[in-house]
Order: structure tokens, then sequence, then C-alpha cells
């Protein structure tokens, strides 16, 4: 028996997924910051014997008056393979294309890259973009500036974790039928990527959505 298949039938079924996820403490109920879990974002974890992937979001209608809406999806994935850094790097940029498709977003630019660690301790890879909403979409105000990340990182038990997050920042005020000025509010952008260390463009703290995901 060819050695690839002996490894292969020996392998089987061995590769288990725990599915990344935000904590209670950095969530409305323990923070008051209006992120709650979306149900429409979740996926149980599914796949075959050598690969196994899973979903969760989070959402923040910004019903508090702080801060727009933004919305943040957690993918977790497993293989026999862990991809390499090129491959992660490919990865956080299709789910950023993917979000901004979805959410009817344009995007800017290429985006800013960066690297951080997490609380986790795990060594980041993230890409910053600048967007704008077409028109009134399923989550943004029409014409509205949105910021998006894209961040990728392995857990120490193996799996990869792909987070992809959006952000309104600000909303056109009108009076009369006409556009006058620009209303800026970053709150829930900061909420989402602040950490005390390895900050995004400077946005410090210790209850970032981003800096506190858990995955083992």
């Amino acid at each position: 028996m060819p050695l690839a298949l002996v490894l292969a039938v020996s392998l089987s079924g061995c590769v288990s997924l725990d599915r990344a996820f935000l904590p209670e403490r950095v969530l409305d109920q323990r923070a008051s910051n209006g992120w709650v879990v979306d149900p429409g974002l979740e996926e149980d974890v599914h796949g075959g014997a050598f690969s196994k992937q899973a979903l969760v979001g989070y959402r923040d209608e910004a019903e508090d008056g702080r801060g727009f809406r933004g919305v943040l999806v957690i993918e977790s994935f497993r293989g026999l393979l862990s991809p390499d850094r090129e491959a992660l790097r490919e990865r956080a940029g299709e789910s950023l294309r993917d979000q901004a498709r979805e959410l009817g977003l344009a995007l800017e630019s290429a985006g800013r890259n960066g690297e951080r660690t997490l609380a986790n301790g795990a060594r980041s890879f993230y890409i910053v973009v600048n967007a704008t909403a077409r028109d009134s979409g399923p989550l943004f105000d029409e014409e509205a500036r949105v910021k998006m990340v894209g961040e990728v990182f392995r857990c120490t038990g193996g799996a990869t974790v792909v987070v992809t997050g959006s952000a309104q920042i600000d909303t056109l005020q009108s009076i009369g039928g006409l556009d006058v000025r620009r209303v800026v509010d970053t709150t829930t952008w900061r909420e989402m990527v602040q950490d005390p260390r390895g900050s995004i463009e400077g946005h410090m703290g210790s209850l970032g959505l981003l800096h506190n995901v858990a995955c083992a």
C-alpha cells in the first residue's frame, strides 16, 4: 500500500475543530457595547474526515445611540495540512472581498497590511480597507463610509481563524433633502479593533473584539 494511502487511512477521522468565538465578557450583556451574537451568521462545525470549518457572527445595530452599525464574522477551519503564510494572507483578502459584496460596499483601496500579537499569544496578519456603501443596503446607510478589517491567525490547537469585520464610521446629514455634512463617529470601529499592545491604527483598549477572539 502506498505511503500516502497508509497515512490517509491512519489519519482518517482525526481532524477535530473547536469553533472560535467571542467571550461573553466582551459582548453587550457584560460590556454594554451593543454587540450580540447574530444567529443568522452562525454555522455549526461541518466538513469531512480531513477538514472542518464553522462560522459564528456578531452584530451591533447601534440601537443604544453609540456609534453606527457593524458586523463581525469569525471563521474557524482546520485540515490535515496547515496553510502557509501566503495562503493565510490570501484567505484574509478573499474574506474581505466576499463581505464587501454581501454588504453592497465599494472598496476604495487595496488595503493596508500589518501584523500584531493577540491576547492568546498568536501572531496575526491583518488588512484594513476603506469602503463606501453604494446605497442603503442590508446594514449601512447610503453613501456612508465604512472601515473593514480582515485578520487571520493560527490557534495553539492547530485551527486557523479568519475574522472579518465592517463598521460604519459616518453618515450624511441632510436638511431639506440636501446633504449638508458628514457626522463622524468611530465608536463601533474602535470597539472592533482596539488592543492593549498590538493596536490597529493606534486604537488602544482591552475589550477590543478581534483582540479577544478565543480559540483552542
